[in-house]
């Protein structure tokens, strides 16, 4: 056994088949190996990408709750055959819904008729704001990301360059995507958990008279981190654009408004425009996946407490931050999360992730929808099994 601190970063190897625990590099351990249970770590990478190392019989037993075995990935092949439509029953609301289940699957759900289908395999899906095709990404065969029509038809690879791409979301007019991607590194000052890894530039203030960053980090706090940055090309995969994000930008929605997305220990807003500087928009620890109200209103994101994940919204000018989601009861073995929070097309509700039973302990993960405000929280009726890495990666999508 081993202790980790807050904010100390490891290497993950490896996972076991469902994805619910990750092998991590822990030189001091005789072993050079440990295991850690998923719900407890953030990782870089979706957890789905890292290889199988430890088949599910031999996973370390201390598991915290019970996950269903997951099916072994789809292959990631390069057109789909999207399976016959199921009903579930009516949910009383419109639009559609594409998920993924954290296994390679990606679903679309109709929610008038209560009919869903495969549509193909990948991850992160995102609904086009007319309904009519999906983005997603795929990271077997030829990673990067990928278009489909909703009813299966046209899938095409749009862009594959760089070694990591991820968070797809259509600009308001349907024509353009915005993404992160994999910049590098970059050296930062590791300042515990609150204020997380903070550069001079983001942190010290300027010489009034040179204009020059003056000093003001612990040289024993520097280290290394992984560099994302957000960008956006065409349909076609051309006229791409480095946007101006900081150097940990991941999950972007792109609006009327703007773009938001998260970075280490912030939201923050910025815009497809060359000389538009981020703006930040709330800070915090573990605030991550903000997703914006259509016609530029509140903007949803969840944050971590301790064991558990929570949903909150947040004013556009920063002001109003509250939760939309509590839990009912902490006379319970293991509090739930509610995770991967999206709006409906009409900003009057949003579907989410909770991991809330009917005891309301924590159980596996099902699809949610609450009004805008919080309220009439329910589950929706899909019997489908859903896996989430809590690793930033966007699950549920609605459109028109």
């Amino acid at each position: 056994a081993g202790k980790a601190y807050p904010d100390e970063v490891f290497l993950a190897v490896g996972r076991n088949e469902a994805g619910s625990w990750v092998e991590l590099e822990v030189p001091d351990l005789a072993a050079g190996t440990g295991w850690v249970s998923a719900d407890f770590v953030r990782l870089s990478d979706p957890i789905m990408g890292l290889p199988v190392t430890v088949e599910d019989a031999a996973t370390p037993a201390a598991a915290p709750e019970a996950t269903p075995a997951a099916a072994e990935e789809p292959a990631q092949s390069s057109s789909a055959v999207p399976s016959a439509p199921r009903a579930t029953g009516p949910t009383g609301l419109s639009g559609r819904l594409v998920f993924q289940d954290g296994k390679g699957g990606i679903y679309i759900y109709d929610l008038a008729s209560g009919n869903v289908r495969n549509l193909t395999t990948g991850y992160e899906p995102a609904i086009s704001h007319d309904g009519t095709r999906v983005a997603f990404t795929r990271y077997g065969g030829t990673p990067g990301i990928y278009v489909i029509n909703t009813d299966g038809s046209g899938e095409r690879e749009v862009f594959s360059e760089g070694s990591f791409i991820s968070s797809p979301k259509w600009s308001p007019d349907d024509q353009w995507l915005v993404f992160s991607r994999d910049a590098g590194e970059y050296k930062c000052f590791n300042l515990g958990s609150f204020l997380g890894c903070q550069t001079e530039s983001q942190f010290c203030p300027r010489n009034p008279v040179t204009g020059e960053r003056i000093p003001c980090l612990p040289g024993d706090r520097l280290t290394t981190r992984p560099e994302f940055s957000l960008a956006r090309v065409d349909l076609n995969g051309d006229n791409y654009r480095d946007l101006n994000s900081l150097n940990s930008a991941r999950a972007p929605d792109w609006n009327t408004a703007g773009i938001v997305y998260d970075a280490a220990t912030s939201l923050e807003i910025t815009k497809d425009e060359p000389d538009f500087q981020t703006e930040q928009l709330i800070t915090g620890s573990w605030i991550q996946d903000p997703d914006w109200q259509p016609g530029g209103g509140r903007v949803v994101y969840q944050q971590t407490e301790g064991s558990h994940t929570e949903i909150f919204a947040v004013n556009p000018d920063g002001s109003g931050a509250g939760p939309l989601t509590r839990p009912v009861t902490t006379l319970v073995d293991n509090l739930p999360s509610n995770v991967s929070p999206a709006w409906s097309p009409d900003g009057q509700h949003v579907v989410y992730l909770s991991s809330r039973d009917e005891n309301n302990d924590r159980g596996p993960f099902r699809i949610w929808v609450m009004n805008a405000d919080g309220s009439n929280q329910r589950p929706l009726p899909l019997d489908i099994p859903i896996e989430y890495g809590f690793a930033q990666e966007q699950m549920i999508s609605w459109g028109s």
